[in-house]
């Protein structure tokens, strides 16, 4: 979800965080090694506890968004000036809409950028009239999942 297919910011992000990236990376490694090892082996008790302990781990999630349908992107074109992102998520918190999630892509082609949100679906048709109506031009769209 960059604009204009340009990285942004993401490069140094990576690099910034490169020992816990490659930490998180090497657990995720060996995680599948192991699994790859267990499924080779035909080691089928092991795989029902691997199995059962992903399933625990997936009904201990938050329940609130269980699904995309849950929620709607919000693409909101804006100036890449101070204050915009507070603008934006103020109204959101005076309509008392909750941002799930929250990311700024800067475009390479002047001082604009596309702030993209996920918000719950039942807060969207109001955020978005609230959004309009301060002289944004929102696009929404579901979630892909």
């Amino acid at each position: 979800r960059v604009a204009s297919g340009h990285p942004g910011i993401w490069p140094d992000i990576c690099s910034d965080n490169r020992a816990a990236i490659v930490s998180v990376l090497d657990e995720l490694t060996a995680a599948l090694a192991h699994m790859r090892a267990v499924v080779a082996a035909d080691d089928r008790k092991e795989l029902l506890a691997t199995l059962e302990q992903a399933r625990a781990a997936r009904v201990n999630l938050p329940a609130r968004f269980r699904t995309a349908a849950d929620l709607r992107e919000v693409r909101i074109p804006v100036p890449d000036r101070p204050g915009v992102v507070a603008d934006v998520a103020i109204l959101a918190a005076d309509l008392d809409v909750n941002i799930v999630d929250l990311e700024i892509a800067h475009s390479t082609e002047g001082p604009q950028g596309v702030l993209v949100m996920l918000i719950e679906t039942g807060a969207v048709e109001e955020f978005r009239k609230a959004l309009v109506g301060r002289g944004y031009r929102p696009a929404v769209q579901p979630v892909e999942s």
